[in-house]
């Protein structure tokens, strides 16, 4: 079967293969594009990070270039933060937080420059509940669907209610179901 070209061509593209228009022998890197585009803002998605002390956020950074087109330039930006006790840069546009407080992230490439609020507010002493933090786990990762745990006798002896419908009965299941054995307490 022959494939047209244009098919070839965008499997090469997804394969990482450089292509260029018919008949050229070589194609220009990347880099050289934006020599022929300028940048005319960096743009941040989110513009306010917020996340509380001790937790991970992530960010990226946006140069928007005069022919319209919008690249991801959260890798080859500058970044530094402007308090840099109350955070840490723990890779390209991932921020974590230290401790709670006010701050900002400078993103400059070439003469352009971005600042991003972040705002980061002290840890939760919230205690963890069953039904609002571990039963969304089990949804999301479809242990209470009726291809698993809910079917109605349950699965390797283990039986949860359908979309967390009975959360008492799961509860108990999960802490007292198999003689207590599902859980190991700490205290």
């Amino acid at each position: 079967m022959k494939l047209p070209a244009c098919h070839l061509i965008l499997l090469a593209a997804l394969a990482g293969i450089p292509t260029g228009p018919c008949g050229a022998e070589e194609v220009a890197p990347a880099a050289g594009a934006a020599e022929g585009n300028p940048i005319t803002a960096l743009v941040s998605e989110p513009a306010t990070v917020r996340l509380a002390a001790g937790a991970r956020a992530a960010f990226l950074i946006t140069e928007r270039r005069a022919d319209g087109f919008e690249v991801d330039a959260t890798e080859t930006v500058v970044l530094s933060l402007s308090g840099p006790d109350k955070a840490v840069l723990e890779a390209p546009g991932v921020l974590r937080a230290r401790q709670a407080g006010s701050l900002l992230v400078i993103a400059t490439k070439g003469s352009h420059r971005l600042e991003i609020p972040v705002e980061i507010t002290a840890p939760s002493t919230e205690p963890v509940s069953f039904v609002r933090d571990v039963l969304p786990i089990l949804g999301k990762s479809g242990c209470n669907a009726g291809a698993c745990h809910a079917k109605a006798d349950g699965q390797n002896g283990f039986r949860l209610s359908v979309f967390s419908f009975d959360p008492q009965s799961d509860y108990r299941n999960i802490t007292g179901g198999a003689r207590g054995r599902r859980i190991f307490p700490s205290d």
